[in-house]
């Protein structure tokens, strides 16, 4: 698609010009759908096409809709604007008449709904433009050039008001009222002005306040441009009439009982906070009613303070007849507390106005229970503030109450209940040393606990330094990780110790390095356990070094400490492969092993060594050519007896045999002198190949 024509215009205000563009394009689109020239194209072709079309078309409206917006808020470009946001919505319904009359076949179906698509986004688009700059859309640049006046419906004889109702709530679900507009008037043969849609979509908008669907309520405001902040008069009282019906449908009560003076927006707000509802529409209304009618964070407060010091005490008498200290009791932060605290911009004035509750509840140990959840209340309104100063208050005075209330009356279950409602353990360990020192320490330990993370994570931060204990807290929680951890710790911290001190008498440090090696045993096994698997091996190889260095003792020979040379002969002299790889795998020593595989193999003709590497290691061509050229050069700088070579021969011969690629191990015996060998290569079934390559002097 050519766009100077249209470039041009838009640059130099030629509207005869952008029309004449238009004028031409869509002629050319409506008969590039047409069937006859279709059918003329393959599929591909036809895809190819519609694709070229679709990308034209885009980038057409997107410099049209930019020209808008530039020109509608310029005064001396806003006739200009106008008349291209005519143009362009004139367009965009003719192109839409087109698409909905072409029928596609099943290879291009989906561009139908690209473009019908991509001409109502466009429609969307350049309306949205000129209602930015506070323009209205008349009637009649949304349908094509009709200007007349209708005050009615006109349906046909096919279609009923229903038949119009429905076609528009569809429309509201799919974010695509300019659609259904259109639809109506293109296949119903109905009539319907913008103003006469609003009018019915607005009623539809009722029918979802009825039934409390408020989030298809404000895409139907979204449809239809409708944005309260826009209005330059009445914006409040707009607001306040849309929320109070929304509020007595809410609460099944008149709208006229509802909407009145302050004292009554009090009322109404604690009827929507104490709301028994599980959705969070109550609760969204009585945010928008403290913006409305500015309600302060201290009226917001006493409200809530009020209902909860309510709720407390009849869950405190519950509590008392039936003494449950189940779980359930150590999670205070209820979900409907948290919601109700996201109504205050401040929450530490609910905080504050608990804390002072508290002074009038000290002096009677029936309100403990009461007091015990007010300071987790509390806490949490600081915390959400991230209010240091009130945190450190709450601490201090939950302290006092557990040295001077709770703990004469033996109440553990509400320092428990206290530590994890208010969950910060590590400013609490005193708690830990009470529960230790009166005996109640399996409190710590019993299954109601397993749900809470933390309280474990710093359980076993304050047992780390006891070896009895933590070992045993670890795995009645099954926390396997801290378990490894803790063995890896103490292994590798005597390992440390005693590496340095080895030497001539080994065997006086058995004992000693036995004790290293289970302990990383153990880590080995609870670290796998845990999923930790590369921790695991490294666990794991550390061991084997051990028990390797254990067997050695009695031979004087020392593995652990070792450096990158010793490291080297160790792997090259030992005439067992898993020991060496062992040694090279406990101290990450990356070797290529062909100095290793060439003194057992080749030099000293040991194939038990070389069936050991096999099985544990890959081989491939590079690794046996490397083999032949460290053979190449050892007969090169030896004076080497017959009997010696033909052994050396037979080695290298047999190790060519693992050389997958067959014209590769051809030449690679060649270049050895293995005539034999090679003659029997030729005689093979694959020696005909080999024969070729000969003849045609590639071999």
């Amino acid at each position: 698609m050519d766009l100077t024509v249209l470039v041009i215009g838009l640059r130099n205000h030629q509207i005869s010009s952008i029309e004449c563009f238009f004028k031409i394009q869509i002629q050319s689109f409506s008969l590039s759908q047409q069937q006859d020239v279709r059918q003329s194209l393959s599929g591909d072709q036809r895809r190819v096409q519609n694709q070229c079309l679709y990308n034209g078309w885009k980038e057409v409206f997107a410099k049209l809709n930019n020209v808008i917006s530039v020109n509608i808020k310029d005064k001396n470009g806003r006739q200009f604007g106008h008349q291209l946001a005519r143009l362009g919505l004139q367009a965009c319904n003719q192109l839409l008449d087109v698409v909905m009359d072409s029928e596609y076949d099943i290879e291009v179906i989906q561009y139908k709904d690209l473009f019908t698509q991509l001409f109502i986004d466009c429609i969307c688009l350049i309306r949205q433009s000129i209602k930015i700059f506070g323009d209205n859309i008349s009637d009649d640049l949304i349908l094509n050039d009709s200007k007349e006046d209708i005050s009615e419906f006109k349906f046909s004889k096919k279609c009923t008001k229903s038949d119009v109702h429905h076609v528009l709530t569809q429309a509201v679900h799919s974010n695509s009222l300019v659609l259904g507009q259109h639809w109506l008037k293109k296949y119903k043969h109905v009539d319907i002005s913008w103003p006469q849609i609003v009018k019915h979509v607005i009623s539809i908008g009722v029918e979802f306040i009825k039934s409390k669907n408020f989030d298809d309520l404000n895409k139907i405001l979204c449809q239809l441009g409708i944005e309260f902040n826009d209005l330059t008069v009445g914006s409040n009282a707009c607001q306040r009439v849309l929320l109070y019906y929304k509020i007595s449908c809410i609460l099944g009560r008149d709208y006229l009982d509802i909407e009145g003076s302050e004292t009554n927006d009090l009322q109404l707000l604690k009827s929507l906070i104490l709301f028994p509802s599980k959705d969070s529409n109550a609760l969204s209304l009585a945010k928008e009613l403290i913006a409305i009618n500015d309600i302060t964070d201290d009226d917001i407060a006493s409200i809530i303070s009020f209902e909860i010091m309510l709720k407390l005490k009849n869950e405190s008498e519950e509590f008392e007849k039936s003494k449950d200290s189940s779980y359930s009791n150590l999670m205070e932060l209820s979900s409907s507390f948290l919601s109700m605290i996201r109504l205050l911009n401040d929450t530490t004035v609910l905080g504050t106005k608990l804390l002072s509750e508290t002074e009038s509840l000290q002096t009677d140990p029936i309100n403990n229970f009461v007091l015990t959840k007010l300071y987790i209340k509390a806490h949490e309104c600081f915390t959400n503030e991230c209010d240091v100063k009130g945190i450190a208050l709450v601490l201090r005075k939950t302290r006092i109450f557990i040295t001077q209330s709770l703990l004469p009356l033996k109440d553990f279950d509400s320092i428990l209940r206290l530590m994890t409602g208010i969950g910060r353990y590590s400013e609490m360990t005193y708690c830990f040393d009470l529960f230790r020192e009166n005996n109640q320490f399996e409190l710590l330990l019993s299954k109601r606990i397993e749900k809470a993370p933390q309280l474990r994570i710093a359980l076993l931060d304050y047992l780390k330094g006891d070896k009895e204990v933590f070992p045993l807290v670890a795995l009645r929680f099954c926390l396997f990780r801290e378990i490894a951890e803790n063995h890896e710790m103490s292994a590798k911290k005597q390992f440390n110790q005693l590496k340095h001190k080895l030497g001539t008498n080994l065997l006086s440090y058995g004992d000693q390095l036995e004790t290293i090696m289970y302990e990383l045993i153990d880590a080995h096994e609870c670290f796998s356990k845990a999923g930790c698997h590369s921790q695991a091996d490294s666990c794991g190889k550390l061991a084997q070094l051990i028990s390797l260095q254990i067997h050695y003792l009695p031979n004087n020979v020392l593995l652990v400490n070792m450096n990158s040379e010793q490291i080297s002969q160790f792997i090259e002299n030992s005439n067992n492969f898993f020991e060496a790889l062992i040694v090279a795998d406990a101290y990450q020593y990356n070797t290529s092993w062909v100095s290793a595989v060439f003194r057992h193999v080749v030099l000293n003709n040991d194939w038990n060594y070389w069936n050991d590497y096999i099985s544990a290691r890959d081989i491939g061509t590079s690794f046996i050519e490397e083999l032949i050229q460290k053979y190449f050069h050892f007969i090169a700088n030896q004076n080497i007896a017959t009997e010696r070579m033909i052994q050396l021969k037979k080695s290298v011969q047999r190790l060519i045999q693992y050389i997958d690629d067959y014209e590769l191990r051809f030449r690679m015996s060649s270049k050895l002198n293995l005539n034999d060998f090679n003659h029997q290569m030729l005689n093979e079934e694959s020696g005909a190949y080999l024969h070729d390559l000969r003849r045609n002097g590639l071999l």
